[in-house]
Formats: structure tokens, C-alpha cells, sequence
């Protein structure tokens, strides 16, 4: 997980300008920040979200951390990946109609599909 420290402006406005890089996420790695974390960079304005990918602003000079989002949070099939929209009476209706008899997978999931309640980006640059 990446570590950031928010750099202030100490001017009138004093809001969040940027994010310093204390621990950074290696390239190739996954990084799964919650919903919270999320509204709070668009709030501050040190993230950015478009076309697929997650961009964290950091110092000028410094190369801005651009992560491609693989999966939002919901509710997704254990056995397929595929990610079901609504909750669990749709998951429980797509496991017994395409996985009938079919045990889990996941052994922390033994119903078949899972609750994520995070995003899942991948650093990319």
C-alpha cells in the first residue's frame, strides 16, 4: 500500500496542493485504497479519475502516480470473477443458476461470490 503526505498551501486558500511520496506502490502492483480514500483525493483534488485509470497528483517536477482501475466495489462471483450488479439475492440467483453443485473457490467466500467494499488499481506508471 502507498504511503502520501498531503502538502498544504500556506497561502489563503490553504487546501491540499499535492501529494508527497513517502512509500510508493511498485509498478505491476495493486493498490486497494477504499471508497473513503477515494472521495477524499477528488475532494482535496490530489486524485483524478478518467478513462479507465486513477492519477494521483504529486509534486511539480515529480512524476504523477497513474494506476488503471480493474474493479470498483460490489458484489463479484467467486468462481466466474464476473461482477454482479445489486446484492446478494442476485449474487445467490447467478451462483445456483451457472455454479449449481459447484463448491466455492474461495474458502472465505463459501457462498460463492464476495462483497468488496474497495477499488482495485494497478500502478501502471
Amino acid at each position: 500500500m502507498p504511503t502520501f503526505k498531503r502538502i498544504f498551501d500556506n497561502g489563503v486558500d490553504a487546501g491540499v496542493t499535492h501529494l508527497e511520496v513517502v512509500e510508493e506502490t511498485p509498478v505491476g502492483e495493486e493498490w486497494h485504497p477504499s471508497p473513503r480514500v477515494i472521495e477524499k483525493g477528488f475532494a482535496e483534488g490530489w486524485l483524478a479519475m478518467g478513462n479507465g485509470q486513477a492519477v494521483i497528483k504529486t509534486a511539480d517536477g515529480e512524476d504523477d502516480h497513474v494506476y488503471d482501475i480493474l474493479d470498483t466495489p460490489g458484489v463479484f462471483c467467486s468462481h466466474c470473477g464476473l461482477k454482479l450488479g445489486g446484492g446478494n439475492e442476485i449474487a445467490q440467483e447467478h451462483v445456483a443458476t451457472n455454479h449449481d453443485g459447484e463448491d466455492s473457490p474461495d474458502e472465505q467466500n463459501p457462498a460463492g461470490y464476495r462483497q468488496d467494499n474497495f477499488f482495485r488499481l494497478e500502478r501502471v506508471s
